[in-house]
């Protein structure tokens, strides 16, 4: 089963910088795309400590597996 919900979305410019108060000790993952992740991990290189999977763009049960 998945289960997703949206709590909050920040495009503010310093949004990167909110994202570790906003995550405290609990577990996160990010969903990378094709684009992107090269550049927030420039942008705030802590990102890459916080385990992440490539997002294909799919929502089925074979993308989750």
């Amino acid at each position: 089963m998945i289960r997703q919900a949206v709590l909050e979305y920040d495009h503010s410019n310093d949004a990167l910088d909110q994202l570790y108060s906003l995550i405290g000790n609990r577990e996160a993952l990010v969903l990378k795309g094709f684009n992107g992740y090269g550049e927030a991990i420039r942008v705030s290189p802590r990102l890459a400590e916080i385990s992440s999977v490539r997002f294909k763009g799919e929502c089925s049960d074979e993308e989750v597996e």
